[in-house]
Formats: structure tokens, C-alpha cells, sequence
């Protein structure tokens, strides 16, 4: 993706999520791809989700700053936190980083 911002510069956002206690869950297969489905229903189709290893995660946010992006957070980790899966309590952590650079390619150093 080649998302520019007004002043030319690339804003993108990275989110690592894991789900907390994810080894000691019951059916915690079943509860990642119930998470997984959540994040498809609640981020943009032009957002990339990739699985990463057992009980995370990685999200890429194409044209979102990192406030955005931490806004967006904590509403789905407040979502997951109160939603009930088989009578377990499920929390997200997450680390985010963001981007709001001009990218590098071969005529930026002439």
C-alpha cells in the first residue's frame, strides 16, 4: 500500500496482540478463532490481520495514526474483556507501533 499523507509522509500503524493465559485456556482454539472473527467484524477490509503463533495476532493499519490506533484498541480489547466465552474472562494485551515517515526507495540518496 502507498498511503501519503498531506505532507508526503507514510502512515501506517503495527498492532501485536495475545490473548492473556492463552495455554491455560479451555478450548483455546476454539476462543482464538472467535477472536479472530471479532477482529475481521470490527477492523476496515484494507486492514491486514495475520495469525501469529499460539494466542496472537498481528494487525497492520494502513492511514492510521498511532492514537487512532491505540483508540481502536482499547475498544476491542473492552470488547473481548466484556463478551463471555463458554464462562471464561478473556483479556487482550497489545503493543502498538506506528509509522509516520516518508518511506526510503533509490531516489531519496541520489
Amino acid at each position: 500500500f502507498n498511503t501519503v499523507s498531506n505532507t508526503g509522509a507514510q502512515i501506517l500503524s503495527l498492532v501485536i496482540i495475545s490473548i492473556d493465559r492463552y495455554a491455560y485456556l479451555q478450548d483455546p482454539s476454539v476462543i482464538y478463532n472467535q477472536i479472530g472473527k471479532m477482529l475481521l467484524d470490527d477492523f476496515k477490509h484494507q486492514d491486514l490481520i495475520f495469525e501469529y503463533g499460539d494466542g496472537n495476532f498481528i494487525l497492520v493499519l494502513p492511514a492510521v495514526a498511532l492514537d487512532e490506533s491505540i483508540k481502536n484498541m482499547e475498544y476491542f480489547k473492552n470488547k473481548v474483556a466484556s463478551s463471555h466465552f463458554y464462562g471464561q474472562s478473556i483479556t487482550l494485551s497489545a503493543g502498538l507501533s506506528a509509522l509516520n515517515g516518508r518511506s526510503v526507495d533509490s531516489d531519496t540518496f541520489p
